[in-house]
């Protein structure tokens, strides 16, 4: 399986890259009540769990790992603390698979190469049927609350 749930505390995040629509750290440093260290490497996060993430930060941690090597390897997607429960509305899979399969098209006619990207991105989009990012992280047994935002002026 893809997706993993980390308990501890971040205690050390990595230099990063910013744009508007999230961020990518060299790293993410969690470390469990007993004492064992976790480094998620490479790893994209967008702005809804990065507007919580901080040094300190205690509580549960969702990893979305849909590469083994690249500039991305994997995604925060979302995280859970005695304060505040927060998932990213944003599936990064699905926008690697898009990207790989719209490169791929034009390079088919390199000596066919580009059929073997076309392929890596058809696998991610069937990832996303398999992995259900939403049900793994509000469990099974509940169902995710409805979206609701009052504006008040």
């Amino acid at each position: 399986m893809n997706l993993f749930e980390l308990d501890g505390t971040i205690t050390a995040i990595g230099q990063s890259v910013f744009d508007n629509s999230g961020a990518l750290y060299a790293y993410l440093e969690i470390t469990g009540a007993d004492g064992g260290r976790t480094l998620v490497e490479k790893v994209a996060v967008c702005n809804d769990v990065g507007s919580r993430l901080a040094v300190g930060l205690t509580g549960l941690f969702y990893v979305d790992r849909f590469r083994r090597s690249g500039e991305l390897r994997c995604q925060l997607f979302g995280l859970k603390t005695d304060r505040a429960s927060v998932m990213d509305g944003t599936d990064l899979r699905v926008h690697i698979g898009v990207l790989q399969i719209l490169k791929g098209i034009p390079a088919i006619l390199v000596f066919g190469l580009g059929l073997i990207m076309i392929a890596s991105g058809i696998g991610l989009l069937i990832q996303c049927a398999r992995y259900d990012r939403r049900r793994f992280f509000f469990g099974s047994a509940v169902s995710p609350p409805m979206a609701t935002s009052t504006v008040r002026i």
